[in-house]
Order: C-alpha cells, then sequence, then structure tokens
C-alpha cells in the first residue's frame, strides 16, 4: 500500500546551523528528546542525543547542523531526524555520517510514514542535494515505511545485508580461552610481561593509551588497504574522545594491556542488552600471537558480566567476524535520490559499472564470450 501525506505540513520544522547547535542546548528540547528515543523500539545509540551533539561539536566546520521536527504542539515530539549538510558539495547526510553504523530518523509509533513524507518534502524544497545515504537500516519496520511512501517508492535503492551477531553465553569464551592454541598464544604474551584486560571508566584512562591505540589502528589499515583513518581525518581522535566523555557509561572501550602499554583493544557502543562494535585495534608488531582474537574473548567474559546478551559485529564482509557469530540478520541500506533524474542516472551508472565488470572478467579469462 502506498501512502500520500498532505503537502506543506505546517507541523514540520527544519532546525539549521545555530538555530540547531541552540536546540542541543534547550533542556526541554533535549528531555523530548530523550523521551522519543526511548519509545522508538529499533532506535541506536546513533540517534542519541550525545551522539549527535558530539558528532556536531567535532565536524562542525564541515558540516551545518539539520535537525528535522515535527510536532503537532510544544511539549510534544512526534519525530526528529538528525542530519547535516555540506553546501559547497551539495552533499545531505545523517548525523555521524560514516561513523554512525546506523542510520534513521526517531518517530513515535505509527508516525513513520507522516513524518518522512512531510520531512522528505521539506528537505528537498531548502537544501540543493542528491541523494540521502542510510548507511544501514537497523529495522524492517523503517524500510516497511519508506516503501509505502508514494513520493519515494520510486526514487530508492536498497540493497540488504547480512549481519553478524556474537550472541554471548556463559562459559562459551571461557572454554575458548582454554584451547590449547589459545592457551600457547596466551602464555607467549606473559613472556613478554604482565597481561591483564581492563574496561576504561575514565577519560583519563583513555587519554593515557589512544595516541598507541591510534599508531597500532592506522598502522594495520594502512598494510591491509592503504589508508590511515585517524591520519587523514584529525578531528577522529577528538570525536572519539568526547564521545567517551560525553557517554562514559554507553561507549565500551576495553582495553588489553601488555606491561604498561596497550596490546589490543575494543571500542563499541551500547543499545540496551547489545553493544555495536566501532574499532578492533591490535599491535601489528605481535599480530603472529593474535592478540585481537584473544582481546575479543576476553571481551565476551565482560560482557557478559555487565548484563550483554548480544555483541553486534556489523555488517562488513570481514571473515573474522563470520567465525565469532553464532547467527546472522539482515539490515538493509538504503538510498534515497531527491528526483527521479537522480535515481534513474545512478541505476544508468551503476548498470555501466556492471556491464565494465562482466567485461573485465570476459576479457580476462582470454576474451571469449560464454
Amino acid at each position: 500500500m502506498v501512502e500520500q501525506v498532505a503537502a506543506n505540513d505546517k507541523n514540520i520544522t527544519i532546525l539549521r546551523g545555530h538555530d540547531a547547535i541552540r536546540a542541543l542546548a534547550d533542556t526541554a528540547f533535549t528531555a523530548q528528546w530523550g523521551t522519543l528515543f526511548e519509545r522508538c523500539p529499533d532506535a541506536t545509540f546513533f540517534q542519541r542525543i550525545e551522539f549527535v551533539r558530539t558528532w556536531y561539536a567535532t565536524y562542525g566546520a564541515q558540516w551545518e547542523a539539520i535537525i528535522v521536527t515535527r510536532r503537532t504542539s510544544p511539549d510534544t515530539l512526534l519525530g526528529l531526524w538528525p542530519l547535516a549538510f555540506d553546501g559547497r558539495a551539495c552533499r545531505l547526510v545523517h548525523a555521524g555520517s560514516h561513523q554512525a553504523e546506523y542510520h534513521q530518523w526517531l518517530a513515535l509509533p505509527g508516525e513513520d510514514v507522516t513524518f518522512v513524507t512531510a520531512a522528505w518534502q521539506a528537505l528537498s524544497g531548502q537544501l540543493a542535494f542528491r541523494a540521502l545515504h542510510f548507511k544501514y537500516l537497523p529495522g524492517a519496520a523503517q524500510l516497511q515505511a519508506l516503501a509505502r511512501i508514494g513520493a519515494l517508492r520510486h526514487r530508492m535503492l536498497v540493497r540488504a545485508h547480512a549481519r553478524p551477531l556474537a550472541i554471548l553465553q556463559p562459559d562459551a569464551a571461557r572454554l575458548s580461552l582454554r584451547k590449547r592454541a589459545n592457551r600457547s598464544r596466551l602464555n607467549r604474551l606473559r613472556r613478554l610481561g604482565p597481561l591483564y584486560f581492563r574496561r576504561l571508566r575514565e577519560p583519563s584512562q583513555f587519554d593515557d593509551v589512544l595516541d598507541e591505540l591510534i599508531e597500532h589502528y592506522d598502522q594495520r589499515q594502512h598494510r591491509t588497504s592503504g589508508s590511515a583513518p585517524f591520519r587523514s581525518d584529525p578531528a577522529k581522535r577528538r570525536f572519539y574522545r568526547d564521545l567517551f566523555a560525553a557517554a562514559p557509561d554507553d561507549v565500551c572501550i576495553t582495553v588489553s594491556y601488555l606491561g604498561k602499554h596497550p596490546l589490543a583493544a575494543f571500542i563499541g557502543v551500547c543499545t540496551g542488552s547489545t553493544v555495536h562494535l566501532g574499532l578492533l585495534i591490535h599491535s601489528p608488531a605481535l599480530a603472529a600471537h593474535s592478540p585481537g582474537k584473544l582481546h575479543l574473548l576476553h571481551l565476551r567474559e565482560h560482557l557478559l558480566a555487565e548484563g550483554i546478551r548480544v555483541l553486534d559485529l556489523t555488517p562488513g564482509g570481514d571473515a573474522w567476524k563470520d567465525r565469532f557469530a553464532q547467527t546472522h540478520d539482515a539490515v538493509a541500506e538504503v538510498v534515497l535520490y531527491r528526483s527521479g533524474f537522480w535515481y534513474w542516472l545512478a541505476r544508468a551508472t551503476g548498470a555501466l559499472r556492471a556491464m565494465r565488470r562482466r567485461l573485465a572478467r570476459v576479457w580476462g579469462d582470454g576474451g571469449s564470450f560464454r
């Protein structure tokens, strides 16, 4: 069923730039945001005000804050969509951009179609952009809502991704640590110095190891993919540090130490009884001892003790994620196009790239069509 909503919904407001930032400091507005978040069953930490406010503060030089709201009275927030706009590049993104694993709006149950339809119409009228990308939609309800909106139904590209999930079970990690190969790795590391696991609780603890962790991460990424994420984005260090300071109970940072130095680390965020993977880091110099794997085994034990039941390893196709996962579910990558022209251009460009890949395979097989 396709649904239409009356044009020019007067209950929609778009807060831009300084107006959006001022709203984030208003206690009444932030309280309403928090209440709306709690009433959205599929909302994740990436829609929490602490995450959004930190990201805006860190990347405000590039991105203009955009907050779309819908309310029928000053005290009733029906929907909210935190976004960001780069006018020079004509780009609209979700707050957090690639640093938010899951993108979505917040709306009261039953309000999704009305809110998104009106919000999209207002955004398209005020901002010059081509498309809006959802890295992953975490729930089926949002995708179903988008499919019911007439203005978007034929301007939407969807791609399903498998999401690996580690279901945390008592004794499973302990038994894994007792396996001969893992015991051998631990013993070899202990010969190099004292080895211990710790969850960080204070920003000062993070400050003590952050630069070493960044060096480990960039070195490994450069070796495997040729990139150096922290070196190429100088604001990234501040973002992670400030995010931890803003929500230390919900930003999960654990470190395995070898002596006084970090050997491996996990950085993730919590949504209820689920922890989402952000970064898994280990020392490239000691990679032969599998410090990342050993850290994950200790992490599973720690999370269980903290009441966490699921470790979301996030989509991405990394082989190690499938080895640690007990099950998979599906999430959707979605691109919404502002106009039919941009949608069909994307389809045509995608088809051309697919044809080139097929031809490259054909010529790579000796030039014979088959």
